[in-house]
């Protein structure tokens, strides 16, 4: 729970990698989906922290302080799951919960082979509309949300509006939060490849140096023009090697004969 809100809040040790950094600024759409067990205003992490409504409420007031976010789509499927809503009071925070106070979120279906569910219904059932949708799409959030049918989910799905008055709901689309397209900003100037007098750099140095070029246009010539070179054999050492070797035993079998006949 503590990482996740240090995510969000950005308050983060040092050293900490980008990769695990939340960096957003004033412009980002942030879609924030959280699933798991969960009850009245809280939600378990691994059944040994919990995270309530006020943690959720301050994180996302220093995030607008801090202009980490334009937008966010809260979402949550757990028991109770609208709840985690109930002390939001940030701007420009749609925020939906998969049941309401007193209600329990269920699975969707069974697996026999590992004796588990593999879905949330909530999940399950947004899923099935997201994926028709594609990217450039200009289906609204609105239209998905409709489909959220509750004799499906087995419980009413909660929704929180209050706080977005800056744009009407009917103006969001899927893709604001989900599966957009962005533009990227390096920040950063290109750097050139080849200056800008390349060309008569390369013909001055062909004509001084030919083989000295920084800056190589083609070099399939140079594949094409490499010199032969001739390679010469070299003698196989180790027939020497064998030959003093043997000279050596002979000489030896030499001396213990000499040295075993009779004087």
């Amino acid at each position: 729970a503590e990482n996740f809100l240090r995510v969000l809040t950005g308050r983060h040790p040092d050293g900490t990698p980008p990769s695990k950094r939340l960096n957003t600024k004033s412009t980002s759409n942030i879609l924030i989906y959280m699933t798991g067990h969960g009850g009245d205003e809280f939600l378990k992490f691994q059944d040994v922290e919990e995270l309530s409504s006020r943690d959720i409420a301050d994180a996302f007031a220093q995030m607008w302080e801090k202009e980490r976010y334009n937008e966010i789509l809260f979402m949550v499927d757990t028991c109770q799951a609208g709840t985690l809503a109930n002390h939001l009071y940030s701007p420009n925070i749609f925020a939906v919960g998969s049941s309401q106070k007193g209600e329990n979120s269920y699975s969707w279906g069974h697996d026999d082979y590992i004796g588990l569910s593999l879905v949330d219904r909530f999940t399950y059932v947004l899923l099935e509309s997201l994926e028709k949708i594609s990217i450039g799409s200009d289906a609204t959030l609105l239209s998905v949300l409709r489909t959220l049918d509750p004799r499906r989910l087995m419980s009413n799905p909660a929704f929180m509006t209050n706080l977005w008055r800056h744009r009407p709901l009917g103006d969001i689309l899927v893709t604001d939060f989900f599966g957009a397209t962005v533009t990227v900003e390096t920040g950063i100037p290109s750097y050139p490849i080849l200056p800008d007098n390349r060309t008569a750099t390369i013909s001055e140095e062909k004509e001084s140096k030919p083989s000295v070029q920084p800056w190589r246009l083609d070099i399939k010539e140079e594949l094409n023009t490499v010199d032969s070179i001739t390679l010469t054999p070299q003698p196989d050492s180790r027939l020497s090697m064998f030959a003093f070797s043997l000279l050596v035993y002979a000489a030896l079998a030499l001396f213990v004969f000499a040295a075993a006949s009779p004087t």
